[in-house]
């Protein structure tokens, strides 16, 4: 398979190596155009929080990379970091996602929410927990609770059923 930089699978198994206990991933040799060392991991870290790097005028999600080194295929979908936490790459916080279970596994509901920490539950005007999950792109609401954790308990209830294969 090649991608549009005409890179080919078997090109960046040749140039890159993959450490995925760390999520690190390496040049195998210095390219005459490049300064940086081959010690360093390759990638920039964005204001998202994920790393990116450059390859012959195309940018790659490092996370893309690492799942082709690691598989030996690139990935079908999505990217999804298990953990969300989008910079580490390690193998085992990595998996082939489509779009929608990716937006299972996402964070707090946005900003100008009321965030309580737990994922799915806002703290609302009348000082109750409001719970609520996205489903097919809407958001069902699961009810308000007078507690945190009983508004957590209810959206991780739903989550259980509603996002089946997401985290």
């Amino acid at each position: 398979m090649t991608n549009s930089a005409g890179l080919t699978a078997a090109e960046f198994l040749q140039q890159y190596r993959y450490e995925p206990e760390t999520g690190n991933v390496f040049r195998r040799f210095q390219h005459p155009k490049c300064r940086a060392p081959i010690d360093r991991p390759i990638g920039t870290l964005t204001v998202d929080g994920r790393f990116v790097t450059t390859i012959r005028g195309r940018n790659y999600h490092v996370s893309r990379i690492a799942w082709l080194l690691h598989t030996g295929e690139w990935p079908k979908h999505q990217i999804d970091h298990i953990n969300r936490n989008p910079s580490d790459n390690r193998i085992e916080n990595l998996r082939d996602v489509p779009h929608v279970v990716n937006q299972y596994n996402r964070g707090e509901w946005g900003p100008g929410r009321k965030c309580t920490g737990a994922i799915g539950v806002q703290l609302e005007k009348s000082g109750r927990f409001g719970a609520r999950i996205k489903v097919s792109g809407r958001v069902k609401c699961l009810g308000r609770f007078d507690t945190i954790e009983a508004a957590r308990a209810a959206y991780l209830a739903a989550k259980t059923v509603l996002h089946p294969s997401g985290l």
